[in-house]
């Protein structure tokens, strides 16, 4: 009797020791998915602050989806574009809405592609010019987001003063600009649906809006990924964070959230 006792606790022993075991896994796995992501505060519709200062946008449902189905616990923080990067860069936390180049493929890790934004050319009526090749582009002065790098043929054009480039936060500011002569072009996404957000939320703007041109041929359609630097060795987490996004795309439940997005009044 005794050693039929003694077996039964050694057994409820194992027993308890597995289920501590699983909880414990559980939890350090839903612990280390605690990310913060930072990202744009002025990119509609891919990411914004709405009027309650909420982050908003494509990227941040995606984010929040991609979240659920990992098991994971994401705090999107959206900032001026240069303070986003930033952060990112120091190590505390991903980034999302961002492009790939030379330098920071040296810095980051990338997921798969989550968004496409196509990179538009913004003039007037008046100032309006033939653009086909980034050579058009010489001499004007273009005016883009603080910090933002569009690949290398821009970083380059850029570093070899093909054309000047005036950057502010704000895409509305850009186009003040642009309309009271201080640059030639304006470059904002994601394609029309930028420029009209943009208007729409200056009244200055939206007086005006009839002397805005967008260039046919678009800039750059630019590839937008989540990055997380280096130095988080965050690898594994990023082919969970692919399998995820991927189990999006193929539900149909980011087209929702896109097509949502861009026929919001």
């Amino acid at each position: 009797m005794k050693g039929y006792v003694s077996n039964l606790l050694l057994l409820i022993l194992v027993y308890t020791l597995s289920i501590a075991a699983f909880y414990t896994a559980h939890l350090e796995n839903a612990l280390s998915c605690e990310l913060t992501i930072f990202g744009n505060a002025n990119k509609p519709p891919k990411n914004y602050l709405d009027e309650h200062g909420k982050p908003q946008g494509i990227l941040v449902d995606m984010m929040y989806y991609v979240g659920k189905q990992m098991d994971c616990q994401f705090e999107v923080r959206l900032y001026p574009w240069k303070r986003a990067y930033k952060y990112a860069l120091a190590g505390k936390g991903g980034i999302i809405g961002f492009s790939k180049n030379s330098e920071r493929l040296e810095l980051f890790d990338y997921s798969d592609i989550m968004f496409y934004d196509d990179m538009v050319l913004v003039t007037t009526k008046q100032g309006k010019f033939q653009y086909s090749k980034i050579e058009d582009l010489r001499g004007k002065t273009i005016s883009v987001t603080l910090g933002a790098s569009f690949g290398d043929d821009f970083d380059n054009a850029v570093a070899t003063r093909l054309f000047t480039v005036r950057a502010s936060t704000s895409p509305e500011d850009r186009l003040l600009l642009l309309l009271s002569n201080q640059v030639d072009a304006v470059l904002l996404g994601p394609g029309k649906l930028g420029l009209q957000a943009a208007i729409a939320r200056n009244k200055k703007l939206g007086l005006q809006k009839d002397q805005f041109v967008m260039l046919p041929k678009p800039f750059k359609r630019d590839p937008n990924f989540l990055g997380v630097a280096k130095k988080l060795n965050k690898k594994q987490f990023l082919i969970r964070f692919n399998k995820a996004l991927l189990e999006g795309f193929n539900s149909g439940k980011f087209d929702e959230i896109i097509f949502r997005y861009l026929t919001a009044k």
